[in-house]
């Protein structure tokens, strides 16, 4: 790799107060590409590196109001890293194709790889590690130190920042791509560019998610260095997507996901010809009311993802939101729309199956909402827009497609005649970064998910689109019954400023209309008879 975790300066410091040898340099721990990755719900986050010490290594966390001198105190919780040997691919496995940058060992800088003194001396070939631990029990809304390392060797303390989950937001991004427009340096400066800026104008961000396509070659190391380059993905927790330019086993090696299935993974043989590698499983996570399921579309089995969306939902079903999220966009209208044709035929009914609000994708380098869709057709509905522009529980699912976050590539407009305006209800190609920015929260009268698109050097909101979930279990019971029912009725003709949480369709009173949303929302017979 190729770029320190800090400077000599700090290192001498933090030797001082870690008790860490300050002779020399080579004391520190190098852990290249560190990042932090989203675990599997608010108390949870998951760290990857890779490193070439053989060292099991451990990561040491504790609140950064209980530092000491700059370090963790004595009895401050110790969590042991798995550890594993970087695998490359054989070229036959169809992965990543290498491009520049991607010519030796995983995990190991271009000068480190092999060094051949003359024709009679053995390669000396340096082995890289892939290290992965999951940090659990954490409160909302504290900021943790944190170093990795052994003994007396440790990296700088690093700090993050938990936030609440009742009312948070998200930023998503779509294909960064280091290396699309063959300019590494200039496609990780856009990239780190819009994750600053994101995380400025959005300063409470929970995590980022990344629609995949990370990277141009999916076995290319520099270009991975890019991407991580991004400084704030040692604090913010991250949950990619796997890309079709993503299609190497070295993806599995830079990311810890939790939940991770079998269902939707990809599988290649190393280059030794005989070891069998897999990685890009399905995964899911929650973060308050909502739940995140991150399908690996590379693999085209719809079966498949069904199963492992079917396996999700049963294991979360209370959850408000559900959130689907994968690289290839099913609804765009630019250089893809054609070649995902069989992707869309097979993956919609899924999408319809399971009762999915909202699907985030990429791959289409260009902005695009969809109408809520059912069954392959637009749902709309203007009679359930509120007088804020919220659409109140649309039947469908919205499909949202993500354009470049970096800037290493855009592509075209086209419009298609039959398509474009008949499920696109908003579409953009600005031909600059972008990323997309959604709020979760819990408003007087229900739930809100917005998302809304944002250009990353003016801040110009390009689109916005809310959606609202009344809560009609107003006295908070097991179900909506009767007794709610009653609630309602006992605020009937007056305004909502009153009583907020009545006001169902959000017209600014409470109705007859907002007892028959209840009514037909009944988990309760009885209600029915009382219409």
């Amino acid at each position: 790799m190729n770029k320190k975790l800090m400077a000599m300066g700090v290192f001498l410091f933090a030797a001082l107060v870690l008790g860490i040898p300050s002779a020399s340099f080579a004391d520190e721990y190098a852990a290249d590409n560190l990042t932090i990755q989203v675990g599997t719900d608010e108390t949870e986050l998951s760290f990857a590196w890779l490193t070439t010490d053989s060292t099991v290594p451990t990561l040491v966390v504790c609140k950064e109001a209980e530092l000491e001198d700059g370090a963790c105190p004595t009895g401050a919780i110790n969590y042991k890293a798995t550890i594993e040997e970087v695998l490359a691919e054989e070229e036959s496995s169809g992965g990543g194709g290498g491009g520049p940058g991607g010519g030796g060992p995983p995990g190991a800088t271009d000068s480190d790889t092999v060094q051949v003194q003359d024709e009679d001396t053995e390669e000396e070939e340096v082995v890289t590690y892939a290290c992965k631990v999951t940090v659990n029990g954490l409160e909302s809304d504290v900021t943790y130190a944190y170093t990795v390392g052994y003994e007396q060797t440790f990296t700088a303390m690093s700090t993050f920042a938990t936030k609440g989950s009742d009312n948070y937001n998200f930023i998503f991004v779509g294909d960064p791509q280091i290396g699309a427009s063959r300019n590494e340096d200039s496609d990780a400066e856009g990239w780190a560019t819009t994750v600053t800026a994101a995380l400025t104008k959005f300063e409470n961000t929970s995590f980022i998610l990344s629609a995949g396509d990370q990277v141009e070659d999916g076995d290319s190391d520099t270009q991975y260095d890019g991407f991580f380059s991004a400084e704030e993905l040692t604090s913010m927790p991250l949950a990619p997507a796997n890309g079709n330019h993503d299609k190497n086993i070295l993806y599995a090696y830079h990311f810890n996901v939790p939940n991770e299935s079998e269902l939707g993974q990809m599988t290649a043989t190393a280059e030794d010809g005989e070891t069998a590698l897999s990685y890009g499983g399905d995964y899911w996570f929650t973060y308050g009311k909502a739940l995140f399921m991150v399908i690996n579309t590379n693999n085209s089995s719809a079966t498949s993802h069904s199963e492992f969306l079917a396996e999700a939902i049963g294991a979360n079903s209370d959850a408000k939101w559900k959130v689907v999220v994968f690289h290839h966009s099913l609804y765009s209208s630019a250089k893809h729309v054609s070649d995902v044709a069989d992707l869309r035929t097979s993956l919609v009914p899924v999408m319809d199956e399971h009762d999915i609000d909202v699907v985030l994708a990429g791959h289409d380098h260009f902005y695009a909402r969809t109408y809520p869709l059912l069954n392959f057709e637009p749902v709309e509905d203007n009679s359930n827009v509120d007088t804020e522009g919220r659409v109140i529980e649309p039947d469908g699912t919205v499909y949202f497609t993500a354009d470049s976050a970096s800037g290493s590539k855009y592509y075209d407009f086209s419009e298609i005649e039959g398509y474009t305006n008949y499920y696109l209800a908003a579409y953009s190609q600005p031909s600059e970064p972008s990323y997309l920015n959604v709020e979760v929260k819990e408003v007087a009268n229900g739930d809100t998910f917005t998302v809304s698109s944002y250009l990353t050097a003016s801040g110009e909101q390009i689109d916005t689109y809310t959606i609202l979930k009344p809560n009609y279990n107003l006295d908070s019971d097991e179900d909506v019954d009767l007794n709610d029912l009653k609630i309602v009725r006992s605020h009937l003709r007056k305004s909502a400023t009153e009583y907020p949480a009545a006001d169902f369709d959000g017209d600014g009173s409470i109705t007859v209309l907002d007892a028959r949303k209840l009514i037909v929302n009944c988990t309760n017979s009885r209600c029915a008879s009382s219409n």
